[in-house]
């Protein structure tokens, strides 16, 4: 997918904030992005109403995700090691690569994706919040209680922190947090299902051809499910293809003798292709 505004560096026509990307839009950013990853990365985070005061009160947010605290640990008991520098600069690297592309944690009141870009970086942080913890343990005079106490710390942020992160409300309205988020969850793929039995057909394989009406909208999130089951080799029970053409319908559903073909439009499923094209009712 690709949209001319969704391209990297600043001024007008760089994403979709009024005016274009700027420093000042890259810094916002980069503190609402950094808050997350410091939060999330190792589920280490502050009551709610200090983090509110923290917020409003102290660079608006640096410090609510106190898992820096554990980096600064690493890096001052490695200090000395080029290693864990090096560690440590790749992801500062995508940190700060990350202020040249426009889109952040938050754009236009609606959460977006700007975190998901520290992940390759997340390796090398790691081991240095590593670093200094097993530095710490070291200075214990039993180390085994050490060790113990952070399996259980690891444990604890889990059980207790994890699941309830991923059930957090997320602007605008995502009461549900990532459960559902962006309307893609196993509903689409219950639907398939339930359209394959009532088809007389349950355990077939399934081609989806994914076509749009003229005047109709046309949503990835529709089938996104749908499409993390898609196998790159064309071999899952589920495969989704997006046709932009209905003349293209047919040869290309000739290549899958062997599978059960159903249509969709927007979110609705349909038994046939003259079901399909058929326009929706004013």
């Amino acid at each position: 997918m690709y949209w001319p505004y969704d391209k990297i560096g600043f001024g007008e026509g760089y994403g979709l904030n009024r005016g274009g990307h700027s420093l000042t839009w890259a810094f916002r950013n980069l503190r609402a992005d950094l808050t997350v990853w410091f939060r999330d990365t190792f589920g280490w985070t502050l009551h709610a109403d200090i983090e509110r005061a923290l917020r409003e009160h102290l660079g608006y947010g640096f410090g609510v995700g106190l898992g820096w605290l554990l980096m600064a640990l690493g890096l001052l008991s490695g200090r000395k090691h080029a290693a864990l520098w090096l560690s440590f600069g790749f992801f500062a690297a995508l940190v700060i690569s990350g202020l040249f592309y426009w889109i952040g944690s938050v754009v236009h009141g609606g959460a977006v994706y700007s975190v998901r870009y520290y992940y390759e970086g997340i390796f090398g942080a790691c081991l240095v919040v590593a670093y200094g913890l097993v530095a710490l343990i070291g200075k214990l005079p039993r180390r085994w209680i050490g060790y113990a106490a952070l399996l259980i710390a690891c444990a604890a942020s889990l059980l207790g922190y994890t699941p309830a992160r991923l059930r957090e409300p997320l602007p605008p309205n995502w009461s549900n947090g990532l459960y559902g988020y962006n309307n893609i969850s196993r509903a689409q793929i219950a639907a398939v299902n339930a359209m394959r039995a009532a088809l007389g057909a349950p355990e077939q394989p399934t081609l989806v051809v994914v076509l749009k009406r003229e005047g109709e909208r046309d949503n990835w999130r529709d089938y996104g499910a749908l499409l993390a089951l898609t196998d790159p080799y064309l071999k899952s029970d589920i495969i989704v293809a997006r046709l932009f053409e209905p003349e293209e319908v047919p040869e290309f559903v000739r290549r899958f003798p062997e599978r059960l073909v159903l249509y969709q439009v927007g979110a609705t499923l349909y038994a046939s292709l003259a079901q399909a094209l058929t326009p929706s009712p004013e």
